[in-house]
């Protein structure tokens, strides 16, 4: 997608990712599952928000620990 000229976002250098305030959190886990394969943060208040991201972002190893 990155390679063509037809996509905007071939020409960036950087592309901005949005998250929401309330996943914010979360998504530092899913940041730091992706570099380290460590799943301890996972409790049962962050589980639902954390398989959410994964759908979002592609991460589905994420869901599978």
């Amino acid at each position: 997608m990155l390679e063509h000229d037809r996509w905007a976002e071939s020409s960036l250098k950087e592309l901005p990712i949005e998250v929401e305030e309330g996943e914010i959190e979360c998504f530092k886990y899913m940041i730091q599952y992706m570099y380290t394969g460590e799943t301890d943060f996972i409790t049962g208040e962050n589980v639902l928000a954390l398989i959410s991201l994964s759908n979002y972002y592609g991460v589905h190893s994420l869901k599978g620990n």
